[in-house]
């Protein structure tokens, strides 16, 4: 199988936006409380902040469907004029003490990335920005803003989004939130930055973004949007209005594609596309011609799951025709849904059969059957919402979903990854000549679903200051972190948060590091827990999309950086006891011994447990962690016999101390021996009990006191004989 890999790409926005913007997935709001200027002090000192901030989007893709419908635009020349509602009278009293103004509406891909030409009905994604302003010494606890869209838009994330502001405490503040429908978006300020009023604070302002979709048909290359209750017109991108284009068909060979995801999805919605005239093209090229001409046929497909996630009941699947080259416009029709029998339709008897396959570490597949009267140059889709597995029953942020589709018979292969990061951003308004970085964190692999999803990851930060340039350079600057003694430069550090996106700043939120700054990134060992059987893998960078860790500060610029850990299955070795009985007849030649072992881990942390070995036997201990330290001991309890005196020997197979280390893929060897004397009676040296035989010694050793967590270490004695 030879699946495609499909990679997201990073877009950046180069008018009306002075940041870089990272990968947009979702619904995307963003409510940036400005940082000074933005929001400025009267006293000479500037508001600080932590060396953190969270940066939050989310993706929303529907392969599978489109809404549709038209709207007559109105007649020419009766184009609303622009207007700004802060200029209004009228407005409501709410809004009084803000201004929303510079709407400006921009085509974008599934991605985020800002695209070219105008919207279409159903399949365009677009972006309405804004900014707003107001003053900290006249806003009031229940101050709010809204924008209502035109009946041909809809937004589409409904729902509560709390924005914030970085007041220098541990963690940014929730200042207010923004109430969503599909038509109107209402901001609303909370107490806390009236709050603030008396400590200097002025000027407010920030901006927003939101993602919208297009549900109606126009002409019109201007539409009005009510704004604090005040008509607003807004351009449209591209030329044209909002088109309805005609159908078109495009014959599928083989897609996989997935509906949009936020933090409150509770499944992946997966959507497999083909076409039955590039599918008759792959069996002939791979030596089995099959012809579609609305006979019966069958269509076997395997799908894999990636971690994360698992294949839903068999009867949850659906078979639907999307169009084909006789009617390319024709409504999609549900075939059949995978509950038991055929289901018959104008097209025909259809049946979807899912045969679930195996579960496995990482993963799970299943086969699809396909069967029924396929036409010519047509286009099908089977569709099915795969339930996530994380600790809370919802999709994790920054983890990757995988899947991968192949046609039996056929050389044709499908992969498809779906991911998104949280919904909410704080970005940072500079002061001229000075930029920053943020880094989001990502996870991939198998078990990553299984991480917490509020752990926390360190970026160590090294920065250079440009051309030679010192701290007494930048008067009123303070920098970052530790300088270095030239004061050249120094080291940061920058919490990121897993599926969050965290701008790094200093002491001044608005002067964080001078144009120019050559800024190199590492991340520290992982401190976060590692699912059981894991370890973390070295953590990988990216900048635009390019493998990279060092970069360099622009003006009034945030660079984006991406940083992908993946866990790795941890080394281990294991632990195995032979028991002994000596003398060989001994009585208890037989019986069987409870050995305990306790190892202390490399990371921390200890693991024991006992084995019970029978004499002349050897018991496996389970796979233990490479580098754990073990120790073996035995309770008196369990060797002691009536009528006897035990001698006990605990060596580890060829170490030279008491003690064994485990080492990736061996398996330590322990003998215990155990050996027995009648009561008065001194063992044989040889063991064979003869009345002329040399005879030897015994040695107790006891512990006690404070040390008796000791008990069955091995102590080492020397010894010498002397005469005859």
């Amino acid at each position: 199988m030879n699946p495609m890999s499909r990679g997201l790409t990073t877009g950046r926005r180069a008018l009306l936006r002075t940041c870089a913007r990272f990968l947009l997935l979702a619904v995307t709001v963003v409510l940036i409380v400005g940082v000074l200027p933005a929001m400025s002090h009267a006293a000479p000192a500037e508001p600080t902040a932590p060396a953190t901030g969270a940066a939050e989007s989310s993706q929303s893709q529907d392969p599978s469907s489109a809404p549709s419908a038209t709207t007559d635009a109105p007649a020419d020349g009766q184009a609303p004029t622009t207007t700004s509602a802060a200029q209004d009278p009228a407005a409501p009293q709410s809004a009084a003490s803000l201004a929303v103004d510079n709407l400006v509406v921009t085509k974008i891909d599934e991605t985020g990335k800002e695209i070219s030409g105008p919207l279409h009905v159903g399949s365009s994604i677009a972006t309405l920005s804004f900014t707003w302003t107001g003053s900290a010494t006249t806003l009031k606890a229940g101050d709010s803003f809204t924008i209502e869209l035109p009946a041909e838009l809809a937004y589409r994330a409904p729902g509560v989004r709390p924005f914030t502001y970085d007041l220098g405490e541990s963690e940014p503040t929730e200042v207010g939130s923004c109430e969503i429908t599909t038509t109107a978006m209402t901001c609303t300020f909370n107490e806390v930055i009236p709050g603030r009023a008396a400590q200097g604070y002025t000027a407010l302002n920030g901006s927003g973004r939101i993602q919208v979709g297009t549900v109606a048909a126009t002409a019109q290359e201007e539409l009005t949007f009510r704004v604090n209750g005040k008509d607003v017109s807004v351009d449209l991108p591209g030329q044209g209005g909002i088109i309805k284009g005609a159908a078109v068909y495009k014959p599928l060979g083989l897609t996989k594609g997935a509906r949009g995801l936020t933090d409150q999805s509770t499944a992946v919605g997966w959507v497999i596309g083909f076409g039955t005239e590039k599918l008759q093209e792959a069996y002939a090229a791979a030596g089995t011609p099959t012809t579609f001409d609305g006979s019966e046929r069958i269509i076997t497909l395997t799908d894999e799951l990636g971690p994360g996630q698992a294949f839903p009941d068999p009867s949850a699947w659906t078979l639907v025709r999307t169009n084909s080259q006789g009617a390319p416009d024709s409504e999609r029709l549900i075939l059949d849904t995978s509950a038991a029998g055929a289901t018959t339709t104008q097209a025909g008897s259809f049946s979807i059969e899912v045969v679930p396959g195996q579960v496995y570490e990482g993963g799970s597949d299943a086969t699809i059957i396909l069967r029924g009267p396929f036409a010519a140059q047509t286009n099908y889709q089977v569709l099915y919402d795969a339930p996530v597995t994380s600790q809370n029953g919802k999709a994790v942020a920054g983890f990757v979903y995988d899947n991968v589709v192949a046609v039996s018979g056929a050389v044709l292969a499908e992969r498809a990854t779906k991911s998104f990061v949280d919904s909410f951003s704080f970005d940072v308004t500079m002061e001229v000549g000075y930029g920053t970085f943020s880094v989001a964190k990502f996870l991939s692999g198998q078990a990553s679903d299984q991480v917490d999803p509020a752990s926390t990851f360190t970026v160590a930060v090294d920065y250079q200051l440009p051309g030679g340039a010192s701290l007494k350079d930048y008067p009123g600057w303070q920098a970052p972190g530790t300088v270095n003694s030239a004061g050249t430069g120094g080291t940061a550090e920058l919490e990121v948060t897993v599926g969050r996106r965290s701008v790094f700043t200093g002491p001044k939120a608005s002067m964080v590091l001078p144009a120019g700054t050559k800024v190199s990134l590492t991340e520290k060992t992982p401190t976060a827990q590692a699912p059981t059987g894991y370890t973390w893998g070295e953590g990988a960078f990216t900048i635009g999309g390019t493998p990279a860790s060092e970069l360099t500060i622009e003006d009034r610029r945030v660079i984006e950086a991406d940083l992908t850990n993946s866990l790795e299955v941890q080394a281990v070795g294991s632990l195995a006891v032979t028991a002994k009985v000596s003398p060989q007849d001994s009585p208890f030649a037989s019986d069987t011994f409870e050995i305990a072992y306790s190892c202390t881990l490399p990371g921390g942390g200890i693991i024991s447990d006992v084995l019970k070995v029978a004499a002349g036997s050897t018991v496996k201990a389970s796979d233990i962690v490479a580098g754990a330290e073990c120790s073996i001991s035995e309770s008196e309890a369990t060797r002691a016999r009536e009528g006897y005196t035990v001698a006990t020997r605990i060596v580890p197979v060829g170490a030279e101390k008491p003690g064994v280390t485990i080492v990736a893929g061996e398996v330590a060897e322990v003998v215990v021996e155990h050996i027995y004397t009648a009561a008065g009676q001194a063992p044989p040296a040889d063991g064979s009990g003869g009345a002329d035989s040399p005879r030897g010694f015994q040695l107790s050793k006891t512990v006690t006191g404070s040390a008796s967590d000791k008990a069955g270490t091995v102590f080492l004695f020397d010894y010498a004989c002397t005469g005859a």
